[in-house]
């Protein structure tokens, strides 16, 4: 046991280290000597190439490594992690490939993660000279590796040699964690049964459980006390105990009339049982009933009774009969006494008695019923039942009678049917009665006993696939198309009725028909007289011929093709020799003859015309087009051309086709349609599609399409995209296709063209959603109104009506009308809005806003920005939230080393809640008492001061001037849970505004919470009073004795003023003598009580010191020395917290947790990193 705890005390591992590449191409030390043993090469002369004198001698290289404690730059001395060789690796310069040489250093202690290593490369090389050791060059790195199997590749460029190389920890086997000091060693004996985790944990084999794995798993079910196991799977029972799970109790041995009920060795007798063993018959009457022939019985004792007999009985059980009689022997009859008589007839017993029957029975004893079936009165196969001294006949169909002789008339039998029916006949002619029957004759086409079957008439009628359909002595077939007649044999010909024109000839068909139309006809019945010549398709001299449906072309000699277009083989010329193209140009030969493909600035047939640049827009409504380097609008189908159209007074657009004003141009009665894109070619007929207007533009000879919505085009031919227009605004995504589209709004805006302002949650009454600039905001009525600051604080969620809505900005994070980086602009409304935390208003046609601190951003928010790449996200202390649960709350901490950073607050250290010196110039200081009964799920210490900063806000937003830059900050009580320390800071500047401010700032709060403005707030809701720090220089004595007034009432003290007024004069004197009596006394105490405060800070201090040292890199002691005394107690959410301190350190006390990190030092000079690896805090 010592081993094993000196083991899991000191850990164990090796760190390993592989020489991957070297170079050192001078083959030099690192004294500028040769490998070998060789001299210096000279240098060269200056301005004089470098001829000779290069080492020839090839290096020997060999390495040694040096690990020791974390050091900010290599310093010589012992290698205290320990020392390792290797052997000569390479010449001058090598790349070493798998399996690579490995230093390894084993350790036995924890792993401390940061290290230092040295490695150093030597020529191997017996030196003769004692201050020559052969170092050619050494390396040196700083930084943290974790144990794993993963390779950390370091490389190192020295001036002698460049050395590329890898480094690892592995923990020894049985060690794990980060410091190799976790032990675990798998084991399967009587000591434990378990495997070990990859973090080092113990987990139990499977039917094992236990600390040390060392406790079987019984069976599924079996009984935790009643039931054991020496193995897993089994459930072995404890004496008194039985069943598969050790579930059933088991009676006391020897128990024969009761049962253990639930207990071991019990025995709980049954009913009428009795006795330790339950052996004893307590009702033996009962149990056992020994009296015979109507005797009564009584229990006496146990297993004992006694049998009282009826008249005529005697015995111990009145087994005895003394009057044959008695016990009434005759079931049916009357008992008479006579002698025994043996004569077969006679009804005498030999017991001496005589019976005498009832009618219908019989027996010695009256108890056999007479069969009165014997003689077979039921005829016609009629079922015999015998009665008490009777008999029933069940006759057969079409019997009745007591003997069932009388034959039933079933053709005259209703049945509840039609008057005139036949008796059971449904569909017959005639109904014929017989002896025990009937038979009908049925009528044509019905069947069967009753004629109830209809005959199938439909067996192998119709034909051709035909439905035959089944009558009453008839069938009916339905035809399939094409056929008719009564069977469907027929074919109808469809031709009959000449439906083929022009002399088209009909073929019938199954149901349908052909016709095959004379040459220059077509269609279904050759009503189509179309000349497919039309429009001389054919070129080159040919003779056009109409065929049957289509046309051909009889070409010339030379020319071939559908067309007669390209020429024959045989007669093809090379159109390009010599080039008839011009200026450059190059000369392609086709089927058509040649084509020429110019060079930029010429066009034309041959590209003997020099190409001018010209507009390439058609500008309508008196436009000029422009060439210019402006593009036209995003979206545009022009958006290439570096054109615009430069248009007249009234009109817009692209094209200058959309109307300003009433518009001016030729055309004013079309409405505003889709771009006009006029054609002159009076060659071409004027042809609109999908209802297109037709319009003359500038001539009879060039006309143009006016289109409606949703079409454009030339010929309005093409559906017009419906985000081509950019009809979405305010940042709204447009999603459309060919005449359609639909918005998709940003957050604040809504409405079919995200036009509309949209706030969520809907702004309360009486503010106004309202748009400023690119966001949507809730709009309050302008200040000194009455419903201003009520209108803010519903806004922001602090009032009855206001609900949840603002719930969620109350952590920090804001909405998007409140998340810009300005203001906005002012409205025609001059109202008062919401910026952040801030309340803003109107003054001179520009915003006015309160300059409050907003508090420290959320990182841990769903929309949260990440923190840089120096910070970390710091989770809350667990102790602000008020009353769990609470959603999780972060800031944005500054890593510098292994050491967390505080805060970066805009308030000095001293002005932060809880601080224990005295408030410096600026700052105020107050307690806010809470009832926590009163407090909603979820209250957070934060979330409650982001309120107080709402509130504050709103009450200030109509001050003028406005009220300088505030800072309030929040945190519970030092010593009292109840209670909240506040903490206000308005600047170092010792001027009037800033002094006034902080007054205003104290007197709100003291408002908000003496006249209940925040009672229906889930948070605030809970404040009882505000106790205003008396010390506070800041604040001028009016503030001070103003404040405590509103926290106690300014009712009561106005009442108590007024019935103490005629004792005012009679005490000044006394007054005043007491006063200066206690003001000495209050002096010497108040001294007293510096001095205690000063001790007590002191070793308070002690305990921050020691505390800080868990956060400060304990491999560095050059940290600078901070003044103790400057150290306040912390603002807990704000407090530094670490990783491994969180993980790793035990809870301390209250007092502890609240003290704080020193003020954040600047930050370092930029250098450039050294090599090292990334290491995640």
């Amino acid at each position: 046991m010592v081993c094993v705890v000196h083991q899991l005390a000191a850990g164990a591992g090796v760190f390993e280290l592989q020489i991957l590449e070297f170079s050192n191409y001078r083959l030099q030390l690192s004294s500028g000597a040769c490998c070998g043993g060789g001299a210096a090469p000279p240098a060269p002369s200056s301005g004089a190439p470098s001829t000779g004198g290069a080492c020839g001698q090839p290096c020997r290289t060999r390495f040694a490594l040096c690990l020791k404690e974390y050091q900010s730059a290599a310093a010589p001395g012992a290698c205290s992690f320990g020392r390792a060789s290797s052997p000569v690796l390479g010449t001058d310069s090598f790349t070493l490939s798998d399996p690579l040489h490995t230093l390894s250093l084993p350790f036995s202690f924890r792993w401390t993660r940061s290290f230092t290593l040295i490695l150093q490369a030597y020529d191997d090389y017996n030196y003769t000279d004692p201050e020559e050791s052969g170092l050619i060059e050494e390396a040196w790195w700083s930084g943290i590796v974790e144990p794993g199997a993963e390779w950390h590749a370091l490389r190192h460029a020295g001036a002698a040699a460049a050395v590329a190389y890898r480094v690892r920890v592995l923990c020894q086997p049985n060690y794990y964690n980060t410091t190799c000091t976790t032990f675990c060693r798998p084991r399967d004996d009587k000591f434990g049964h378990y495997a070990c985790s990859a973090s080092g944990d113990k987990r139990c084999l499977p039917g094992w459980q236990g600390d040390n794995c060392e406790k079987p798993v019984c069976k599924e079910g079996c009984h935790p006390t009643h039931g054991r196991c020496d193995k897993p799977g089994e459930c072995s029972c404890r004496p008194g105990w039985r069943g598969e799970l050790c579930s059933q109790c088991q009676p006391y041995p020897g128990c024969k009339h009761g049962y253990c009920n639930g207990s071991s060795w019990d025995c709980t007798c049954d009913t009428n049982w009795g006795g330790i063993l339950c052996d004893q018959d307590l009702n033996y009457c009962g149990t056992h009933e020994p009296c015979q022939h109507g005797g009564t019985c009584e229990n006496t004792a146990p297993d004992q009774y006694l049998c009282t007999c009826a008249e005529g009985f005697s015995g111990v059980d009145c087994e005895r009969v003394d009057n044959p009689c008695a016990p009434q022997p005759c079931a049916h009859g009357t008992c008479s006494l006579g002698p025994a008589s043996t004569s077969p007839t006679s009804h005498a017993a030999p017991a001496g008695f005589v019976c005498s029957c009832e009618r219908g029975w019989t027996g010695p004893r009256c108890d056999a019923d007479v069969d009165d079936c014997a003689s077979a009165p039921c005829q016609n196969g009629a079922v015999c039942r015998d009665r008490l001294d009777a008999f029933l006949c069940e006759c057969t169909a079409g019997w009745t009678g007591v003997t069932c002789t009388e034959d039933v008339d079933e053709c005259a039998e209703n049945n509840g049917g039609a008057e005139g029916a036949l008796g059971p006949c449904v569909n017959a002619a005639a109904c014929n009665n017989s002896a025990g029957g009937y038979s009908c004759t049925c009528l044509a086409g019905w069947t069967g006993r009753d004629c109830e079957l209809n005959v199938d008439d439909c067996t192998g009628q119709c034909l051709n696939g035909a439905t035959c359909i089944d009558l009453v002595d008839d069938f009916h077939c339905a035809c399939a198309a094409g056929y008719a007649g009564r069977t469907c044999a027929r074919d109808v010909d469809d031709c009959a009725s000449r439906p083929c024109r022009n002399g088209g000839e009909c073929v019938d068909l199954l149901d349908a028909y052909r016709c095959i139309c004379p040459v220059g006809f077509s269609g279904t019945d050759c009503e189509e007289d179309r000349d497919h010549c039309t429009g001389s398709p054919c070129a080159n001299g040919a003779t056009c011929y109409t065929a049957q449906s289509d046309y051909y072309c009889h070409c010339s000699p030379g020319w071939t093709g559908k067309n007669c277009t390209q020429r024959a083989a045989r007669e093809q010329l090379d159109e390009c020799t010599p080039n008839p193209c011009s200026n450059n140009a190059s000369c392609l030969p086709s089927p058509k003859g040649f084509t020429c493909i110019c060079v930029e600035g010429y066009t034309g047939e041959t590209c003997a015309i020099r190409e001018e640049k010209r507009c390439e827009l058609v500008c309508v409504n008196g436009g000029s087009c422009v060439r210019d380097p402006f593009p036209a609008p995003a979206g545009s189908s022009l958006a290439n051309l570096p054109h615009h159209c430069a248009c007249p007074p009234g009109w817009a657009g692209t094209l200058c086709d959309l109307p300003i004003s009433p518009p001016v141009a030729p055309i004013a009665s079309v409405p505003m349609q889709t771009a006009i894109i006029p054609i002159t070619n009076a060659g071409i007929p004027c042809s609109c599609l999908h209802g297109g207007s037709c319009v003359s533009v500038g001539g009879a000879s060039t006309w143009a399409c006016v289109c409606r919505p949703g079409w454009s085009g030339a010929h309005c031919e093409r559906a017009a995209d419906g985000c081509s227009s950019s009809p979405c605004r305010n940042g709204g995504r447009c999603v459309g296709g060919a005449g359609w589209w639909t918005c998709e709004c940003t957050l604040g805006w809504s409405g079919p063209d995200c036009s509309s302002p949209s706030c969520d949650p809907t702004c309360p009454s009486p503010a106004v959603c309202t748009a400023s600039g690119a966001i949507a905001r809730c709009v309050c009525p302008p200040p000194p109104a009455r419903l201003a600051r009520r209108c803010l604080e519903l806004v922001a969620g602090l009032g009855e009506e206001s609900g949840e809505a603002a719930d969620g900005n109350e952590s920090g994070s804001e909405s998007t009308a409140e998340a810009s980086d300005t203001p906005g602009a002012c409205g025609a409304d001059n109202g008062t809005w919401w910026w952040g935390c801030n309340a803003c208003r109107c003054v001179g046609g520009a915003p006015s806003c309160t300059r409050l601190w907003c508090g420290l951003p959320d990182c841990l928010a769903p929309a949260a920005l990440p923190c840089r790449t120096d910070e970390v996200c710091v989770p809350a202390a667990p102790a602000l939230c008020l009353r769990p649960p609470c959603s999780p709350l972060g800031e944005c901490r500054r890593v510098s080393g292994r050491r967390v950073e505080p805060p970066a607050l805009p308030a000095p250290a001293a002005c932060w809640p809880g601080a224990r010196s005295s408030p410096p110039p600026g700052c105020a200081r107050a307690e806010l008492r809470l009832a926590r009964e009163r407090l909603a799920r979820g209250a957070h210490v934060e979330r409650a001061c982001a309120a107080l900063r709402r509130a504050l806000a709103a009450a200030l937003a109509d001050r003028a001037p406005p009220a300088p830059p505030l800072t309030l900050l929040c945190d519970l009580a030092p010593d009292d849970d109840d209670a909240l320390d506040l903490a206000l800071w308005a600047g170092e500047e010792d001027d009037s505004e800033g002094v006034s401010a902080l007054a205003a700032a104290v007197r709100v709060l003291s408002e908000l919470i003496s006249r209940r403005r925040l009672a229906h707030h889930a948070l605030l809701a809970a404040a009882l009073r505000l106790r205003v720090e008396h010390g506070t220089p800041t604040l001028p004595r009016a503030a001070v004795a103003e404040a405590a007034a509103n926290s106690s009432g300014t009712g009561g003290a106005l009442l108590a003023l007024a019935a103490g007024a005629p004792l005012l004069l009679l005490g000044a004197a006394a007054g005043a003598f007491f006063l200066i009596r206690r003001r000495r006394a209050a002096a010497t105490a108040a001294i007293d009580e510096r001095s205690r405060c000063r001790d007590e800070e002191k070793s308070n201090n002690l305990q921050n010191e020691e505390n800080l040292r868990r956060y400060a890199n304990p491999l560095r002691e050059d940290r600078v020395p901070r003044e103790v005394d400057e150290l306040p107690r912390a603002h807990s959410l704000y407090k530094a917290q670490n990783a491994d301190v969180r993980n790793n350190t035990p809870p301390r006390d209250k007092e502890l947790t609240k003290r704080v990190l020193p003020p954040p030092e600047p930050p370092p000079a930029r250098h450039p990193p050294p090599e090292r690896l990334t290491v995640l805090v």
